[in-house]
């Protein structure tokens, strides 16, 4: 099963007319009085050039209803596995670099941190600054 039309899915909160290849109307994420919310049919995507918000039709669902990712599928009358997911060893082993990366970052940091707190205690003991 494939994602519903996100033109429909829209159109049922939104009014849209046709302007060229993508269709226009009010934002429904912020308050508008000249449309700036585009949906391109061909694309599967809708932006907002007012609020900056765009995205898929799954997306448009979890933000106008509030919902998380596994929610806006039940409402969509989608299961999980039926979303493709792209499977690309290069981005895992990017994400993996730049994991160790942030732990390595955040090592040093919490290093520093300890190393600014022995100096404060030994500050205090010697009277050098107030508790």
């Amino acid at each position: 099963m494939a994602k519903p039309s996100i033109l429909s899915v829209i159109g049922e909160h939104v009014s849209l007319r046709k302007a060229g290849k993508e269709y226009v109307g009010l934002c429904p994420f912020h308050s508008e009085k000249t449309p700036s919310f585009t949906v391109n049919e061909e694309k599967g995507l809708f932006h907002c050039f007012g609020c900056g918000e765009s995205g898929d039709v799954i997306a448009f669902v979890q933000k106008v209803e509030g919902v998380g990712f596994l929610e806006a599928l039940s409402i969509l009358g989608m299961r999980q596995e039926q979303i493709q997911r792209p499977r690309n060893d290069a981005i895992k082993r990017k994400a993996e670099t730049v994991s160790r990366w942030a732990n390595h970052c955040f090592d040093q940091a919490q290093s520093l941190l300890r190393e600014i707190g022995k100096r404060e205690r030994i500050a205090q003991e010697l009277g050098w600054i107030d508790e």
